[in-house]
């Protein structure tokens, strides 16, 4: 109930300890929306990395039918993404495609002997023999100098010292 004092002041009736609820009940909201949205953020952001993932098999998958279908009819394999663009008039691939991961046209064609992946250790680290950094297919357990031998993180193995029989 409000009621009029002195030339127009409105002054409530009831006790001062009702002051603030309202200001606290919309802090507390906002803190439960921060919470829900700090649960939610993770989720989502998973989400969108898989459609992404998906994403990238489909059109990796448009590729390869392409390169297929090039290679069906002139008989050897296309050496750029134009030729499966097209060639002699005829496409193979409707359009190039946009890496989703990246966003970028980065996709190109690897030919047989260009592949290459670097033997990695613990952690994602490459793998270090004796110094020096090897990368590639030559790098594997058991590889180093003569007489030597390496554990699967590139690491050497200590020499055995023999116990009398």
């Amino acid at each position: 109930m409000m009621r009029t004092v002195s030339k127009s002041k409105w002054v409530r009736a009831g006790s001062g300890q009702e002051e603030g609820f309202l200001l606290l009940g919309v802090l507390f909201m906002i803190l439960l929306v921060m919470i829900a949205l700090a649960i939610a953020a993770p989720k989502i952001a998973d989400s969108i990395r898989r459609d992404k993932e998906q994403e990238t098999i489909r059109r990796g998958k448009q590729y390869a039918r392409a390169i297929q279908m090039y290679y069906n009819k002139f008989g050897r394999y296309p050496n750029t993404i134009d030729q499966l663009v097209k060639t002699n008039n005829q496409r193979f691939l409707r359009k190039r495609y946009l890496n989703p991961m990246t966003g970028k046209d980065d996709w190109r064609i690897i030919h047989n002997g260009e592949q290459k992946v670097p033997a990695m250790g613990l952690f994602g680290q490459s793998v270090q023999q004796n110094g020096i950094t090897q990368t590639g297919a030559s790098t594997g357990i058991g590889t180093g100098t003569a007489g030597s031998s390496s554990s699967p993180f590139g690491l050497p193995i200590p020499p055995r010292c023999s116990q009398p029989g």
